[in-house]
């Protein structure tokens, strides 16, 4: 499977723009974001990293930034081998959800894979106190 993975900034009129990780494999496109953001100026498009000595706005050095966006490409780049090695492509929505997961991006009750559903979700809601109405209160609702 041929893969290219691209960083760029998100188009916009902001000072601070997000930088994009753009992956193309077998004839599919995703854009994921990489939670970095980086002033035009101080973006190498060249290189697809931020030029060195730099920083963002939040006190980020260039050079955490681009080893970060390095360790994500070769996040994705794992991924992906992975699905080649199966003999499968996976769908875009497969692949972000594979990579937010694998990043820690995901929250237990984001992630479709740990099984929980709506009313196992409602239950431990309702087992909580705090969020349990007194009679009076749904009495009043009611009328």
């Amino acid at each position: 499977m041929k893969i290219s993975i691209k960083f760029s900034l998100a188009p916009g009129k902001a000072s601070d723009l997000p930088i994009r990780m753009r992956i193309g494999y077998s004839g599919l496109r995703l854009d994921l974001r990489t939670g970095f953001v980086c002033p035009p100026d101080k973006w190498d498009s060249e290189a697809m990293r931020m030029k060195t000595g730099t920083g963002n706005r939040y006190h980020e050095s260039a050079s955490d930034i681009n080893r970060e966006l390095s360790r994500q490409e070769a996040l994705i780049g794992e991924i992906l081998a992975r699905y080649d090695l199966d003999g499968t492509v996976p769908e875009p929505s497969v692949l972000k959800l594979d990579f937010d997961r694998r990043m820690g991006r995901l929250r237990k009750e984001d992630d479709p894979d740990t099984g929980i559903n709506l009313i196992e979700a409602f239950a431990r809601y309702m087992s909580d106190p705090a969020n349990v109405l007194e009679s009076a209160t749904t009495n009043s609702y009611i009328t």
